[in-house]
């Protein structure tokens, strides 16, 4: 049994009462730690170990410190310094004919997080950024791919209704300043109409800047409103979600079974995703013509619409079995506008170095390796 207590430290001091406290009574209740791993700001001192190995009856070697690390990865090296493996392995009397397992990978892995030095910039333009964890799986998935390309990964949180026009002019101005200096722009999945205005705001700044960009779910939704209504020139282009009675639905209400009930029509699970073509983007990431990934959503690109808006530029490059449900989109080189000039030097926009579409494909994967759902198909909605 592994017990894990909470060393804190007042006045400079460890205090090791609570957990001596904790200790007893889970004794009280008939159960005994073999091993105690003590959280505590700092490295638990050796004087404070003898102690609570002391009191709590545990060998000082199962007395585990897991104080405070610069990066999360560096736990289980933490972990190993101290032999937790070890300790387990012969606790349970566990056969290991191979030997302790090798993490000298984990252990470059944390070296190359230590050394990173240059820095890429990506902003993040969704509804709830006052509380970061409403995005945490795409922070990592982006953080993973920052790691594979030796880049020290920069979030810019951008909210998304202070890129509509009834914004605040000054909260307006800093918020399309910050797209203008990040190197990639990703725009999340999401619910509600609260804020799409200024994600299909955010989907056009990235197309006619030309900066390297994702959309997941809500947010390929946004970048096709945005086709339709800018380069198509459809006023009326909108998602049945957000506007039922709309003129020109370019994403509609598809669901798995009934069109009438909301409960359990959901398109949910793994569904298989044809790639028409070996060299778009998607087919190069995956390494093949199909995908399989899972999905959860209702609401789909108009299959009315895909010959008009493909002729524009944005190609289809992604759909289900059926050949009705839209997956996978990448933006034509063609569909793109003649690059704005470049900006003064010491403005920090324009920055577009070959890595940075790297970073953003990489991070397509990442998400969809540890995600694992709706993701780079950023098909219709999460």
């Amino acid at each position: 049994m592994l017990q894990v207590t909470l060393v804190p430290t007042m006045s400079d001091e460890q205090k090791t009462k609570p957990t001596q406290h904790a200790v007893k009574e889970l004794r009280s209740a008939g159960f005994a730690p073999d091993m105690i791993c003590c959280r505590c700001e700092t490295e638990l001192g050796q004087d404070q170990r003898k102690k609570l190995g002391l009191f709590c009856q545990v060998g000082k070697e199962s007395i585990i410190s897991v104080h405070n690390v610069s990066e999360i990865y560096k736990v289980p090296l933490l972990l190993k310094s101290q032999n937790v493996a070890e300790i387990i392995a012969n606790r349970l009397k566990m056969y290991l004919p191979k030997g302790m397992p090798n993490i000298a990978p984990w252990e470059q892995l944390c070296k190359r997080i230590d050394n990173l030095e240059e820095s890429v910039q990506i902003a993040l333009v969704g509804k709830y950024t006052s509380g970061t964890d409403a995005y945490l799986s795409v922070t990592k998935a982006l953080q993973h791919a920052a790691i594979a390309v030796n880049r020290k990964l920069e979030i810019v949180w951008v909210t998304a209704e202070d890129l509509e026009d009834d914004a605040d002019k000054a909260a307006q101005d800093a918020a399309f300043q910050q797209l203008r200096k990040c190197h990639g722009i990703l725009v999340p999945g999401g619910f509600g109409d609260r804020g799409v205005l200024g994600k299909v705001r955010a989907c056009r700044f990235a197309r006619e800047e030309k900066k390297p960009f994702l959309g997941i779910c809500l947010g390929m939704q946004a970048a096709v409103i945005d086709m339709a209504r800018n380069v198509l020139k459809w006023n009326d282009a909108n998602s049945q979600e957000f506007n039922k009675a709309c003129k020109k639905p370019v994403v509609i209400f598809m669901p798995e079974g009934s069109k009438t009930h909301m409960g359990g029509t959901m398109r949910l699970g793994t569904r298989r995703t044809l790639v028409k073509s070996e060299e778009c983007v998607t087919a190069k990431l995956y390494k093949g013509s199909n995908v399989d990934e899972r999905h959860r959503h209702r609401y789909e690109v108009n299959p009315k619409d895909v010959p008009a808006l493909e002729k524009a530029g944005l190609n289809f490059v992604g759909m289900d079995e059926t050949g009705e449900r839209m997956e996978v989109v990448e933006l034509a080189d063609k569909a793109r506008p003649p690059p704005s000039p470049p900006p003064p030097p010491g403005s920090g926009g324009g920055a577009r170095p070959g890595w940075v579409p790297r970073i953003i494909r990489e991070a397509r994967r990442h998400i969809l390796s540890t995600w694992r759902r709706s993701s780079i198909r950023s098909s219709s909605r999460a």
